[in-house]
């Protein structure tokens, strides 16, 4: 396993593909490879595969997943503070999406997506439409070609910590879906 960082606010989803591909470049051939990857570094990976093929790559999990942009960030796009705590990169998924999404492929391997549904009576994000996870909505984690999908109680920063993800993310990297191949939800 290796737990590849970045500093996402720093710099443009170009220049981060361009870092994974220089990491990959160093990886054995014979290695397989697979992704698991949490919020905006599934759009990193997706902006390598625009430009790069890797036949070593077999499946991806994307976890609360801006696949469709961000409205939240959307709505917040012109304010210093949110500049800031995004960076660049943030300002791509926002108001830069329509000219972004044009360099983002869909995953030629296997790829499964789990969202964020959070619902709390304490803590709840009334400016996203719909079952979001404080941060991205359910239908942003949306990508056609998914060969699974799953929503679980979440929050965003959380996501990655949940157990039922964990579990859902080990049978997928294993079997190419999360529970079973009959109880599959593929995206069209």
């Amino acid at each position: 396993v290796l737990n590849m960082t970045y500093a996402s606010t720093r710099d443009t989803l170009e220049h981060h593909a361009e870092a994974l591909h220089r990491i990959l470049e160093n990886i054995p051939e014979e290695c397989d490879i697979s992704f698991v990857c949490h919020s905006m570094g599934n759009l990193v990976v997706r902006r390598f595969f625009h430009r790069w093929q890797d036949t070593r790559i077999s499946r991806v999990v994307m976890l609360a997943p801006p696949n469709q942009g961000s409205a939240l960030g959307t709505m917040f796009h012109d304010y210093q503070l949110f500049a800031t705590v995004w960076g660049t990169a943030g300002q791509e998924i926002t108001v830069g999406f329509e000219a972004l999404k044009t360099k983002l492929a869909v995953p030629p391997c296997e790829f499964g997506i789990i969202a964020g549904a959070y619902s709390s009576k304490i803590l709840q994000n009334h400016l996203l439409e719909g079952a979001n996870d404080l941060v991205v909505t359910v239908e942003e984690t949306k990508l056609a070609g998914a060969r699974d999908f799953r929503t679980v109680s979440s929050i965003h920063t959380r996501i990655m910590a949940n157990t039922e993800v964990q579990r859902l993310t080990y049978f997928f990297l294993q079997r190419g879906h999360f529970e079973t191949a009959t109880t599959r939800t593929p995206l069209k």
